[in-house]
């Protein structure tokens, strides 16, 4: 800078300098990405010939969390869906490979993809007032990293501590002896049943998940296989997920979570979800318990979609409330809890040849309090802590200026734009005055421009930009225009999933020909390419799309596995003079069961939200995909061939059926 500057200018100097220094001083160095390693080591039809973790997650697919939480949202918690962009997908697998395994490349855009993550969950949470207040349970759509490790350790420790005195003095007994780090110190051996209860309640107690930042949501995305293993089946194979912020409730305890089974649209049985430990009071409620989740179930069931699945719910015994927790596919691949699959009497209950059943466990596991002291005691051990996540692709300094960013935006979100912004950047330069000057020799100088806080405002800008979520659409990627007419239309279910980036707006448009645009019975509507010039023209929207999302697209569309194609047709947009030629997901071979649906003009939200059920659809289109496949841990099974034929039924009520109660206690 010199004397002659503005202040002004000098911001906008000392923003573009900064912006040089933090991209090539404060990231780690590494190479440049290549994209050949995410070729995927088999076909998907031999990734489903045997029990892969993709033939798994195939199988549960239906049962996401996105695909159930719109039509049960009243009987769960608040939840929040962050898509990911495949970029930031490939960065994680990326980070894993670096530092788990000491293997592959992480580059510098890797990092930048993890740092805009970590900024875009940042205002996820804050910008949602019952998930800043809570905390947050993150999860992905299949399910959650509950092998991954926290931010802080420390705290889990502390948690554990006080957790194990306030349920002894609830249970007016003593505590289970802890040292300062939260290892029990007793023995295990000869542990009587009540103090195994308090260790297993206390465990329960802990918010090891729970989650404030968007640092504490990466420390778990970054350290758990499962997460891993996840993005590599995306990337493989075209499953994509979200990351899942659920509101925290801290009066949720394990001993009060219980898994429902229903077949065929009958609840056939309940199961205390911790199959491990008998929990003596829940013997007293047990009456309640039932009648109540029977109560709730029903009311549930209609909204799903499917007749045959799991759900597991909590009792909140502080406000007297169920919720639903989760729901999974009924399969083997499905903990049968204090059930078992291998036993054919069991069998007969779940799938509803035998009486109805709700069941507690009557004695605890043999040794499982030296079992489960053991590895608590080893996972939590202070001699396993770890760096954080960020240091190995962050300086100290980049950190800091990220971390001060992330304080000024939310208090300027909080208490208001400029002005705030204004006194972060005097506050950052009182701070530089007094931990940089004794080190400079002319403090005079230093208070005189450093002192002006629109440089520091400057700085503060640029680097706010720098950090700042990348979802902008890339016009000099190569891309096409995609004209979209269902589901993935503003506002509707997966459009965000699909659509938030690599992908911009061009407006709404129509077909040049006439489509039969119909709806199935899942309530997903489909256009008929085969019956081209009956119909209507069929109204929808048009997107400049990325090769890479569009690739993405394919996968979710079923392409690949001949369910939809997707050629070009002429299409005329709202603010544009000519027609054009753009891509569209059909179905290019009709069965006549669909024909002869009523053809629609247009998919419109209101029918959208009053006819599609996503657990339904999407497990239409997963049959269709395992059709004759061994299904997962069941050797000598089958599924079943099934036709998108039998989407063009009427739409089904699912009428809940009642459990016949042969001896309620």
């Amino acid at each position: 800078q010199n004397d002659n500057c503005s202040g002004s200018e000098c911001g906008i100097k000392s923003g573009r300098i900064l912006k040089i220094i933090l991209c090539v001083s404060f990231h780690l160095s590494f190479p440049m990405e290549n994209e050949s390693e995410f070729a995927p080591p088999n076909s998907k039809q031999e990734a489903l010939g045997f029990d892969s973790e993709h033939l798994l997650r195939t199988e549960n697919i239906p049962f996401d969390i996105d695909n159930w939480y719109p039509r049960i949202a009243d009987f769960t918690f608040e939840t929040a869906f962050l898509p990911l962009s495949r970029s930031e997908a490939r960065a994680i697998v990326r980070y894993h490979w670096h530092v788990h395994m000491a293997r592959g490349q992480f580059t510098t855009a890797d990092a930048t993809h993890l740092e805009a993550l970590e900024a875009r969950i940042d205002e996820a949470i804050e910008t949602n007032p019952q998930l800043a207040a809570s905390g947050v349970f993150m999860r992905l759509c299949g399910r959650s990293p509950k092998d991954a490790d926290p931010l802080d350790r420390e705290r889990v420790r502390r948690e554990y501590c006080a957790a194990l005195d306030s349920i002894a003095h609830e249970q007016k007994g003593p505590s289970v002896e802890s040292n300062t780090q939260g290892v029990d110190t007793a023995t295990t051996e000869g542990a009587s049943v009540n103090e195994l209860e308090q260790k297993m309640l206390a465990a329960a107690r802990v918010g090891v998940m729970r989650c404030h930042t968007g640092a504490d949501v990466m420390s778990l995305l970054l350290s758990s296989e499962r997460v891993y293993s996840d993005m590599l089946d995306w990337l493989w194979y075209g499953e994509p997920e979200q990351v899942v912020l659920r509101a925290w409730e801290p009066n949720l305890s394990l001993d009060f979570e219980f898994r429902l089974y229903v077949h065929e649209g009958k609840l056939t049985a309940i199961s205390q979800y911790d199959h491990y430990v008998r929990y003596s009071h829940l013997f007293a409620l047990k009456g309640m318990l039932q009648r109540r989740m029977i109560e709730l179930w029903t009311q549930i069931h209609p909204r799903i979609g499917v007749e045959s699945y799991g759900m597991d719910l909590v009792y909140l015994k502080e406000t007297d409330e169920f919720k639903c927790l989760e729901l999974s596919p009924f399969l083997r691949c499905t903990g049968a809890h204090c059930f078992r699959w291998g036993k054919a009497e069991d069998v007969d209950v779940l799938e509803g040849r035998a009486p109805f059943e709700f069941r507690l466990v009557e004695t605890t596991v043999p040794n499982f309090s030296s079992m489960f002291a053991t590895g608590w005691d080893q996972r939590w051990a202070p001699e396993r802590d770890t760096p954080p996540f960020w240091t190995h692709y962050q300086t100290t300094g980049r950190r800091w200026a990220l971390d001060s960013l992330r304080f000024a935006r939310r208090l300027s979100r909080n208490y208001g734009g400029l002005k705030i912004i204004t006194v972060v950047a005097a506050a950052a330069t009182v701070a530089a005055a007094v931990f940089l000057g004794p080190r400079l020799t002319n403090h005079e100088l230093l208070l005189k421009y450093a002192g002006s806080t629109a440089i520091v405002a400057g700085l503060i800008a640029s680097v706010a930009k720098l950090s700042q979520p990348s979802n902008a659409f890339d016009g000099t990627k190569s891309s096409q225009y995609l004209f979209v007419y269902g589901t993935l239309k503003r506002g509707m279910q997966w459009h965000s999933k699909f659509l938030s980036f690599g992908a911009t707006y061009v407006g709404r448009a129509h077909t040049k020909e006439f489509f039969p645009l119909v709806v199935g019975s899942s309530g997903v509507p489909y256009l008929l390419y085969d019956m081209i010039g009956e119909g209507h023209s069929v109204q929808g929207e048009l997107f400049l799309v990325e090769s890479d999302t569009l690739h993405g697209l394919d996968e979710y569309e079923g392409v690949s596995k001949s369910y939809y194609a997707r050629p070009e047709i002429t299409v005329c947009a709202e603010n544009m003079t000519e027609p054009i030629l753009a891509s569209v997901y059909c179905m290019m071979q009709s069965p006549s069961a669909l024909r002869k649906l009523p053809p629609l003009i247009e998919y419109t939200i209101p029918l959208h939200r009053q006819r599609y059920r996503a657990c339904e659809h999407i497990e239409l289109k997963q049959k269709l995909y395992l059709a004759g496949k061994t299904p997962y841990t069941h050797r000598g099974a089958r599924h079943p061939a099934i036709s998108v034929a039998s989407d063009a039924q009427p739409p089904r009520m699912f009428t809940p059926i009642q459990p016949h109660i042969v001896n309620e206690e």
